[in-house]
């Protein structure tokens, strides 16, 4: 098994690397699907309109395709802010809708719910911390936490 992934450069006396730091871009999605999930009740008690929504049954056109969802979903993407670090958008997202972490849970129970995180980074060795505190209030918002890992480099000399 070879012991790289990718190569280093073959000469390294002129080369550059810049290795660390945050991640570059991120994008954070909050999703809760079901088959009775009503957007508008969603809504109401999120105190937040989504980005996406439809009830099940609803027929979708997209893209020149046309489809019938299979189940009701409800779609928040936070606004992006590249070069913004991950903890205070998350931060604000959860602060702009709903304090009350009985209507979470009762969602929670409810529906299939989505906490997802896509993180792109653009140079090797970038990463994403998230403190203990924020960490907590998914948790008792009983949103798990998915990261989404994207490379978007070209396969020229290391960044």
């Amino acid at each position: 098994m070879p012991k790289f992934v990718r190569q280093p450069p073959a000469a390294l006396e002129d080369a550059i690397l810049v290795a660390g730091g945050e991640v570059d871009e991120y994008h954070i999605c909050l999703g809760y699907y079901g088959d009775e999930l009503n957007p508008d009740e969603l809504s109401a008690v999120l105190g937040r309109k989504p980005t996406s929504s439809s009830l099940k049954g609803d027929i979708v056109h997209k893209n020149d395709r046309t489809r019938i969802e299979k189940s009701g979903k409800w779609i928040l993407n936070a606004r992006e802010v590249p070069g913004k670090p991950l903890e205070p958008q998350i931060a604000n997202l959860l602060e702009s809708m709903t304090a009350d972490l009985s209507v979470w849970r009762s969602l929670a129970k409810r529906f299939r719910v989505r906490f997802v995180v896509g993180a792109w980074i653009r140079s090797w060795n970038r990463g994403l911390e998230i403190s203990p505190g924020l960490l907590r209030q998914l948790s008792e918002r009983e949103l798990g936490l998915g990261v989404d890992i994207y490379v978007d480099y070209d396969e020229g000399p290391a960044q």
